[in-house]
């Protein structure tokens, strides 16, 4: 099942730590660098994609770097391709560092994330993790988390889709996506980390490969094991680095 969900029917809350062990066994064991792919998700899997949501206006990255006269490439970061990067901050009008058109970090827009899904095949219910800190939450009680360096999260099974609102969750505060989506089967991994306007996809190469070979997802693969913080980007200066 799958489909586009602005509330939560069949969404159930999971306690069981069994249920999750295996993601943070997983980043542990592959000891990868803070702000790798594989610091927020297994590093056991074969292939990683990083899959990246229009700009507000519609634009693709590709665009958006052709705009600002950069270079598209898998490691790019909109810091470096958005040429209205950190305008507001150097004229001291304002904290506008990342421009008005950026993708909003942590929280895919539901259509993308379900063109994802459909590449994704799971049997039966799949589990869901939503970041705690968003504090939007009608059950205070953070018992029974998934933790892992630096990000815990609730954890939710039910259909395959791209749910906006949760269990427990304030009713004048709906409307974001899944940081984490995984099957039973625990063959793939989709992550929308919080601080990374865009989403990786991580599982065996098939997968990937469809999702990178889909004329309307912009998607590039990346090792599992770089950095793709700002830092990642050696290809195009930060735009706030000018004058």
């Amino acid at each position: 099942m799958s489909g586009l969900q602005g509330e939560a029917p069949g969404l159930v809350r999971v306690r069981d730590p069994e249920q999750w062990a295996w993601f943070a066994d997983g980043v542990a064991a592959g000891r990868c660098p803070w702000a790798s792919a594989g610091a927020v998700l297994p590093a056991h899997f074969e292939t990683v994609v990083r899959v990246f949501p229009p700009a507000q206006d519609g634009s693709t990255w590709e665009q958006v770097a052709a705009e600002s006269g950069r270079v598209a490439h898998p490691l790019m970061q909109w810091t470096h391709i958005e040429q209205r990067c950190g305008m507001a901050s150097r004229s001291g009008e304002g904290p506008l560092v990342f421009g008005d058109r950026v993708p909003e970090a942590g929280n895919p827009p539901a259509d993308l994330l379900e063109a994802v899904l459909e590449h994704c095949p799971a049997e039966g219910a799949v589990f869901h993790g939503v970041w705690v800190g968003y504090n939007q939450w009608d059950d205070p009680s953070n018992e029974a988390l998934l933790v892992i360096p630096g990000r815990e999260y609730r954890i939710f099974k039910g259909p395959k889709a791209a749910f906006r609102d949760w269990p427990d969750w304030q009713a004048d505060r709906r409307g974001r996506s899944a940081n984490l989506v995984w099957p039973a089967d625990h063959s793939w991994v989709v992550a929308a980390e919080i601080d990374w306007p865009y989403l990786l996809v991580a599982g065996p190469a098939e997968l990937t490969d469809s999702i990178h070979a889909n004329p309307g997802l912009e998607a590039h693969r990346v090792p599992m094991n770089t950095p793709l913080d700002w830092s990642s980007d050696t290809i195009n200066p930060p735009f706030w680095q000018y004058p």
